[in-house]
């Protein structure tokens, strides 16, 4: 989503980046000699819901605006970065040295699981025996950790099975009392705008170019909605995410408690998911997250090393992307950043690629409230197994053969 707007500011304005401003206001025991993209994008966070957050929407169009620096930089072969600009990128231990410098306390280190990756060997054992590969090679295939690593072709989203699975947990859930809740009936909701109010920092009107793109699109670019979009109930799910078993978080399960935390608004309910995925976003190790080993595949892939967060995070993104902005702009979004992270990265991230059809579950669920549709709901029970919504059953025998010739 960030080389979507970096490509759509090349394309339809110049890249001209606004000047820096004093930061001393918010930072008094500092000077004001460094950037304020420096001091404050090593330091805010929401707190707690605000329907209006100038300094926050000032914070997230300066943090955009220094990563769209970076990439032109990159773009056009400079090879280094500046120091002030270098320290406040999305790395833990450049976060953590630039809170030092600014005399600000380091970061809550989150809690990783052992460096060893898990994964499906079961999985990985029913494919390999089931080639017709020689006996020695299935056995150095099964016991090798690495030796196997492939990700697949077929599409795991089955987008009206979601549809009809979020639809469910909503129509049962919308049937029960809840003491924590006036009513579980389903609300639509609101999507977080930016703010009318001044600058924090000039006291004059917040100008930037990069407001014509909506705040959640640029939020979801820089990868930390949990920073500037806060619900409230991140920490009830957080902790209920961290009581699970490994691998055993569905889509259904986590929506059904985010959407009896929200009260049946949707719209915070997929809000609440996506800010508890990107609370560490600006690690590294995102995938060795306790709270990441939590979560059950969503994608067809065979060995270890398969990305469990980035489909998670893109999936939620998206979805709540197309519940308010509906699927043509968010299809062409997705596809520009394909594009892009093909170049810079080289990599075909295919199977994260397929979350795109999120979009269309998002905008079909909206669709869903506005026209009233649960008072005459037809309830499918059924539609909560995994396999109705999901398709991981791709078979991986003949890469695997193909893979060992």
């Amino acid at each position: 989503m960030l080389n979507f707007i970096f490509l759509a500011a090349l394309t339809f304005f110049p890249v001209v980046f606004a000047s820096d401003e004093d930061c001393s206001a918010f930072y008094p025991t500092q000077s004001s000699e460094k950037s304020c993209e420096y001091k404050i994008l090593a330091h805010y966070r929401q707190q707690s819901y605000l329907p209006e957050d100038p300094l926050g929407d000032y914070v997230l169009l300066k943090g955009l605006d220094l990563r769209i620096k970076e990439k032109v930089q990159l773009l056009f072969g400079k090879k280094t970065i500046q120091e002030d600009l270098r320290l406040a990128l999305f790395d833990e231990a450049n976060q953590t040295e630039a809170l030092r410098l600014l005399g600000l306390p380091a970061p809550t280190k989150p809690i990783y699981v052992s460096e060893e990756v898990d994964f499906d060997v079961q999985k990985l054992q029913e494919q390999v025996l089931a080639t017709d590969l020689p006996d020695d090679i299935k056995e150095r295939l099964i016991t090798t950790p690495g030796a196997v690593r492939i990700e697949g072709q077929k599409n795991p989203l089955k987008v009206e099975g979601l549809t009809k699975m979020f639809s469910q947990v909503i129509f049962e859930e919308s049937l029960k009392n809840s003491d924590a809740c006036e009513s579980m009936t389903p609300k639509i909701g609101q999507e977080s705008k930016w703010s009318h109010g001044p600058s924090p920092i000039t006291g004059k009107p917040l100008r930037s170019k990069y407001k014509l793109f909506s705040k959640l699109l640029v939020a979801l670019a820089m990868g930390e909605t949990n920073a500037y979009l806060y619900v409230g109930q991140e920490p009830q799910l957080r902790d209920w995410l961290l009581l699970q078993p490994s691998r055993s978080v569905t889509l259904e399960s986590i929506f059904r408690e985010s959407y009896r935390l929200n009260c049946g608004n949707v719209a915070n309910t997929l809000m609440t998911i996506l800010n508890v995925l990107s609370e560490h976003f600006r690690f590294s190790n995102r995938q060795q997250l306790i709270q990441t080993t939590k979560l059950s595949p969503i994608i067809n892939h065979l060995g270890n090393r398969a990305d469990v967060f980035g489909p998670w995070y893109h999936f939620f993104g998206l979805m709540i992307y197309g519940y308010h902005h509906g699927v043509v702009l968010g299809t062409i979004m997705g596809n520009i950043e394909k594009g892009t992270s093909l170049f810079y990265n080289e990599v075909d991230e295919r199977q994260e690629n397929y979350m795109l059809g999120a979009l269309r579950v998002g905008k079909k669920i909206k669709k869903m409230i506005e026209q009233d549709q649960f008072k005459a709901f037809e309830s499918s029970p059924e539609s909560l197994q995994r396999e109705e919504y999901l398709d991981l059953s791709e078979d991986f025998t003949k890469k695997l053969e193909k893979m060992n010739k």
